[in-house]
């Protein structure tokens, strides 16, 4: 896939391998911030793979939950339409319906609530979210999903139910 880098104040000549390139940026900030962001989007593009390759070859192991999780969050992280955004859903949705008994479904359940709020569908945001406080207590996504309860109710106009919401992660957690 080619990269197209934005402009920069002094052009930079063309080279002949990625190591020149790298030199070449190197003397320049925004080639520096360049040469970060593709070794950054490179190693997103494996963590995917990787991540594909346990839930495609070990879908019965343990870790099958978490590489759906990872490429859930991979996909809300990345997310820039409401398809990118389904995407992550339905990997959380997965780890839901096809690992009910995992670790890892509290944490899908919070990160379903962050794609709905993301998506603007507060109501299904705070559903979502209350469920892991409610139904997984003691899990370490509790706090946070209470935490974005609050954030919700206070973006849908309801600062009261935010501020008790707000209050109980402080006396709970």
């Amino acid at each position: 896939t080619a990269t197209v880098a934005p402009a920069r104040s002094r052009p930079i000549r063309p080279a002949t391998s990625l190591a020149s390139a790298t030199v070449l940026q190197a003397q320049d900030p925004a080639g520096v911030a360049i040469d970060r962001a593709v070794e950054a989007y490179a190693k997103v593009r494996t963590a995917r793979a990787s991540f594909e390759q346990v839930a495609k070859q070990y879908p019965q192991s343990a870790g099958a939950p978490g590489a759906y999780y990872y490429l859930g969050l991979l996909s809300l992280n990345q997310a820039t339409t409401a398809a990118d955004l389904d995407d992550a859903l339905a990997q959380f949705t997965r780890v839901q319906n096809l690992y009910p008994r995992s670790d890892w479904v509290p944490r899908a359940l919070q990160a379903t609530g962050l794609v709905h709020r993301r998506a603007g569908r507060l109501p299904e945001a705070v559903d979502a979210s209350r469920r892991v406080f409610l139904e997984y207590p003691s899990s370490d996504a509790a706090a946070g999903a209470q935490f974005q309860v609050g954030q919700c109710l206070a973006l849908l106009g309801e600062p009261r139910g935010a501020m008790e919401e707000f209050q109980q992660v402080r006396n709970r957690f």
